[in-house]
């Protein structure tokens, strides 16, 4: 089929057939928009269709299954619960019979009555009565002067309501739209990793060639085609490409001011009953020297449990604290949080900082008082939970954000946090070895 120029995969859904206000509004609500929008989402799954297999022949494995014969007979009634229509019929092929049922069938009993030869696609399950029944296949007409060649069928993922044959027959009327899609991805770069262009992936997702032989069905079906590694490619590259931007627009902007001074030093080793380890003392000369260096820190921090990480991270939070600046410190759980406020209340007791909790189960007053000292900065030093994400979390001087056991929060968590502050310093922790 060669693609009509005329349909763009920036224009509307309503341009596609079968698409009217009502339609268009139940594809908006669930993100589809325009016919690009349609194009990529992709299948969930394939049906083997290319093999017809006959009644006798028939696994009852739950598998779906093709079938060619004639329907011999129908009787269409209403069931006792309101608004359910149910056909019945019988299916035969030279091997033998079974009984097919729909409920509420659309036109497929006009279309079964004008057919001498159908395809039946579905799962075939024991009847009540005993023999084969299969319930509500999916119908294809046969025209018995030409060849029956199957194909692998598309299954997709239902958009809200909109599901089964009709969206896949939707996604088909957008397919012509491909060949006005651009391809972000150079030609030469195509050709040096052996990729295929975006259109060619697409295409051969929604409509697998006839001709696919049994190692690109495995290809196809385990997600290691060349079209899976495309788009595969593609989600890195923008991933990849989002996050030097984000780099980059951090670094734009000069992080808040930390300095190390003789007074901060020795309060520092005030602080700690204990010598550092060669490992802590390395990793907060980093740290010290990304506070200096200008644009704002982001770092992370990885380490066995026990191993000396939230240490580090108080220093870090006296630097912070010292140079004028809001702290907060965020841990997936409550009880971790409560952990580290009674760990920092320990060390920072000879200090002017003493670090507040807020979490789920803080007390209406606490809670706003709390919220209160973070908005005017008289609450310099906060460990929480998620509850410091939320809307309601004003910090007025956020000089430095750490976040522990980094892997249990998403990116748009730990974005939401830093984004209370004017490009504050970041340091995350984990003990979970990142690959």
């Amino acid at each position: 089929m060669t693609d009509d120029c005329g349909l763009r995969p920036g224009d509307s859904v309503e341009r596609l057939k079968g698409v009217g206000r009502i339609r268009r509004r139940q594809l908006g609500a669930v993100g589809i928009h325009t016919v690009g929008d349609l194009l990529f989402h992709l299948p969930l799954r394939w049906e083997d269709r290319r093999r017809i297999i006959s009644i006798e022949g028939i696994e009852e494995n739950g598998s779906a299954i093709a079938v060619r014969g004639s329907v011999t007979g129908m009787v269409s009634r209403r069931a006792r619960r309101r608004g359910l229509t149910i056909l019945e019929a019988v299916f035969e092929d030279p091997t033998g019979r079974m009984s097919v049922i729909w409920f509420n069938p659309r036109g497929i009993e006009k279309r079964l009555s004008q057919a001498e030869t159908v395809v039946l696609f579905g799962v075939c399950k024991p009847a009540p009565r005993g023999g084969l029944q299969m319930i509500n296949p999916e119908v294809e007409v046969v025209d018995d002067s030409k060849r029956w060649v199957g194909t692998l069928v598309s299954i997709y993922p239902a958009l809200g309501s909109i599901g089964g044959p009709f969206l896949r027959r939707l996604i088909g009327s957008a397919l012509p739209a491909l060949g006005n899609l651009p391809d972000p991805l150079p030609e030469a770069v195509q050709r040096s990793l052996d990729l295929p262009d975006l259109r060619t992936a697409l295409r051969s997702l929604h409509r697998p060639s006839p001709d696919i032989d049994d190692r690109g069905v495995a290809m196809l079906v385990g997600r290691r085609s060349p079209a899976h590694l495309r788009l595969a490619f593609d989600e890195l590259l923008a991933f990849s490409l989002g996050l030097a931007q984000q780099r980059g627009e951090r670094r734009v902007d000069p992080g808040p001011r930390c300095v190390v001074n003789d007074a901060i030093r020795q309060r520092a080793t005030s602080m700690l009953p204990f010598q550092l380890t060669g490992a802590q003392r390395r990793v907060l000369k980093e740290i010290v020297a990304d506070f200096e260096a200008g644009p704002p820190m982001a770092r992370l921090l990885q380490g066995d449990v026990g191993s000396g990480k939230t240490v580090v991270a108080a220093m870090a939070l006296l630097i912070a604290l010292e140079n004028g600046h809001q702290v907060v410190m965020m841990a997936p759980t409550e009880l971790l949080a409560e952990q580290h406020r009674a760990e920092f209340e320990r060390l920072f007791q000879e200090t002017p900082w003493t670090p507040e909790l807020l979490s789920g189960s803080v007390g209406t007053a606490q809670r706003r008082k709390i919220l209160a000292g973070l908005a005017d900065a008289t609450c310099p030093f906060v460990v929480g939970t998620h509850a410091l994400i939320q809307d309601a979390v004003d910090l007025a001087n956020l000089g430095l954000v750490v976040i522990d056991e980094q892997h249990r929060f998403g990116t748009v968590q730990r974005q939401a946090l830093v984004g209370k502050g004017v490009s504050p310093h970041l340091l995350v922790m984990t003990a979970t070895p990142i690959p």
